[in-house]
């Protein structure tokens, strides 16, 4: 997926054909940008049972102190249509996150946004939890590096968008109201009784609940420097996610065989989940008619 998403965006950046009469795509520009995500969630006290949302590391990053770095691409359509597409990174080599919206404007200032979005969120030490409530068991440690996860967040946006652009400006401001979950995923602990052979096992599997949020976009532009075919010029970008969140699950203890179990489906309290992304970059864009 992430190595398709690079080739279609080479592909529309090489495209031959943009000085055909009937294009399709009648000007694009493509950006390169570094920005900071400021991720505040609310954390609650243990239980007796586990809230995956807890563990969620962000809780102790700075405001600015998560960077990510990656590539932007605009397109604008025939019929008053236009795409963004956001891919970016924040420790890998390869696009992990994405942000992908298709406006139709219906006049100069005022038109509607959809698209999509995902990403990932870091989760790890799940194994404390179990530490200190299970009191009088023992971790399996040896099955890997399991308890460290990306959990990665899925969601569909929409709203009215207004625009204006004017010479060598540009700038646009999305209303958003979005609705998302968390991909389903599994875990496993395996414990044993201090001091003891009994055996049990603890699965959980996720489900994916739906949640709404407000999802605010900003964008701005200016050119810069005039190149014949080309502008080149800087970016600005940012969004702010307002909402509440939760993780719900299913539970499966194996004591001692797979013959024994005990099942419980589990909902788990809302956190306020705040997120800001802001970032800066370099544009290059395709003039139009040339």
């Amino acid at each position: 997926m992430r190595r398709f998403l690079i080739l279609a965006f080479l592909i529309f950046l090489f495209q031959p054909n943009l000085s055909s009469q009937n294009r399709f795509i009648e000007s694009y520009q493509a950006g390169l940008y570094f920005g900071f995500r400021d991720l505040r969630i609310e954390s609650f006290t243990n239980n007796s049972n586990l809230d995956f949302i807890n563990y969620m590391n962000f809780l102790d990053y700075d405001p600015g102190g998560y960077p990510y770095i990656g590539i932007s691409a605009d397109f604008k359509m025939r019929n008053n249509f236009a795409v963004n597409l956001k891919i970016f990174s924040t420790d890998d080599i390869f696009p992990t996150s994405l942000n992908l919206s298709v406006q139709h404007y219906f006049n100069d200032y005022f038109g509607f946004s959809f698209g999509l979005y995902t990403y990932p969120l870091f989760t790890g030490n799940l194994e404390d939890y179990h530490k200190s409530v299970d009191i009088g068991y023992t971790l399996d440690l040896n099955q890997g590096d399991y308890r460290q996860r990306n959990i990665y967040d899925f969601g569909w946006i929409a709203g009215p968008v207004l625009k204006y652009e004017k010479g060598r400006f540009l700038t646009n401001l999305k209303f958003n109201l979005g609705i998302s979950g968390f991909l389903p995923f599994r875990e496993e602990f395996r414990q044993e009784k201090t001091n003891s052979n009994f055996r049990r096992i603890i699965k959980y599997e996720t489900s994916f609940k739906k949640e709404f949020f407000l999802f605010p976009e900003f964008y701005a532009a200016v050119g810069i420097l005039k190149l014949k075919n080309f502008m080149i010029g800087l970016q600005f970008q940012s969004n702010l996610m307002i909402s509440k969140r939760s993780l719900d699950y299913t539970r499966t203890i194996y004591n001692w065989s797979f013959d024994n179990r005990e099942v419980e489906k589990v909902s788990s309290p809302k956190h306020r989940f705040n997120m800001v992304d802001m970032d800066f970059g370099i544009f290059l864009k395709v003039l139009p008619g040339q």
